[in-house]
């Protein structure tokens, strides 16, 4: 039984605008501040943080919802890393690419075909809709975090820091618009499809394997633990906000 993705799309994106408003308004601070208020990064990081939990939770439940739509369409309509829908985000290394490769197979899954096509991957004609905005979006992406550990790490020159931190405001907000983009694009493509017969998938995607989730908790910890000797520099006060 496929998921009706419009419900949770509609939700995602609106909290998606919000991240949005509050990189907005999170770069004016900066500018308004300056390179030597560095309380400033504070306020800005804890907001965008409160923006960004919700918005990660409903955006990934709603695209493990359509990768298993995805599977259903035919053969080959999952792709490549099939258990790591969700852990792929989360697997330092693996998130440089994974998140890339299982949003291009579900836009690429959820492409319309020809009519009296078989409803499977076998290439549909051209790019599919939203393959250039999923690559511009890959570029803020990354960018975005190379931005703020940048501006985390770079302590001795406070222009530096600040002027990532701009970087990394600004790159969220083009990375935030260009998702929309593809929620849109997929929950829209995928109702487009709700006709098309449904054939039962020899392996449904999985959100993580299941040793991901008993060796991420204590890697969380380790994480926290060593992040609270790191000098972050103008994050010091956004890492407070999380380590006790």
């Amino acid at each position: 039984m496929r998921k009706d993705l419009a419900p949770l799309g509609y939700t995602t994106n609106i909290w998606l605008a919000l991240v949005i408003g509050v990189s907005v308004l999170g770069a004016a601070f900066v500018l308004t501040g300056g390179p030597d208020v560095p309380v400033t990064y504070a306020l800005v990081g804890f907001l965008w943080v409160v923006a960004t939990g919700p918005t990660a939770i409903c955006f990934l439940r709603w695209l493990c919802y359509a990768r298993r739509n995805a599977a259903s369409y035919g053969p080959g309509g999952v792709g490549a890393f099939r258990q790591w829908t969700v852990g792929g985000w989360l697997c330092p290394l693996a998130n440089l690419w994974i998140p890339y490769r299982v949003l291009a197979d579900v836009l690429r899954a959820t492409a319309q075909c020809e009519p009296d096509t078989p409803a499977v991957l076998a290439a549909p004609p051209g790019r599919p809709a939203g393959t250039r905005v999923l690559r511009v979006w890959c570029a803020a992406w990354h960018g975005m975090w190379l931005g703020l550990l940048t501006a985390a790490f770079d302590s001795s020159d406070a222009q530096v820091a600040w002027l990532a931190e701009l970087a990394f405001l600004a790159l969220s907000i083009v990375a935030a618009a260009c998702m929309i983009g593809i929620v849109t694009t997929v929950t829209r493509g995928q109702a487009r499809r709700e006709a098309d017969p449904y054939i039962e998938p020899a392996s449904v995607p999985r959100a993580a394997p299941a040793w991901f989730w008993v060796t991420a908790v204590p890697a969380f910890v380790i994480f926290v633990a060593i992040g609270h000797r790191l000098p972050l520099g103008h994050l010091t006060a956004f890492r407070d906000l999380f380590v006790p």
